[in-house]
């Protein structure tokens, strides 16, 4: 692939809550990805292996997980970004301005050693927001 070509964010999966870094099996790994989220243990609605019962408007299960899971939280915190900058009067950032903030670690959180299976840091969703609305780091145009 062409790294320069892409507009896509790519998503590596971790185990879980207090789990980030560990790499799932079937998760991506290199330095193309972008960022990383939970892929086991997450609690979404539908299915009712965990809270059933006769209507299924209110089954959840926590066995959710893998890329779609992965993938929706990254979703999840990009859609929040966009929404901080815009109700505070900013433009909302470019497929290429979000790859490389989500790309950022937060201060305190762990690199990532060059020689390990590289999943992308674990979003801190509140300093990633401070960082997008620091307008001399992402102007609006």
């Amino acid at each position: 692939f062409v790294e320069e070509t892409l507009d896509g964010i790519d998503v590596g999966i971790c185990l879980d809550f207090g789990h980030a870094r560990s790499r799932i099996r079937q998760s991506n790994y290199g330095k193309r990805v972008d960022v990383q989220a939970w892929g086991r243990g997450i609690m979404a609605a539908g299915y009712g292996n965990l809270v059933g019962g006769v209507n299924p408007d209110f089954w959840m299960t926590h066995s959710f997980g893998g890329t779609s899971g992965a993938s929706a939280m990254i979703a999840g915190v990009a859609a929040d970004i966009q929404g901080a900058r815009v109700s505070n009067e900013r433009n909302a950032l470019t497929p290429e301005q979000m790859r490389t903030l989500l790309r950022e670690v937060a201060p305190g959180r762990d690199q990532w050693p060059d020689n390990f299976e590289r999943i992308g840091p674990l979003p801190d969703v509140e300093w990633l927001i401070g960082k997008a609305l620091d307008i001399t780091q992402y102007p609006s145009v």
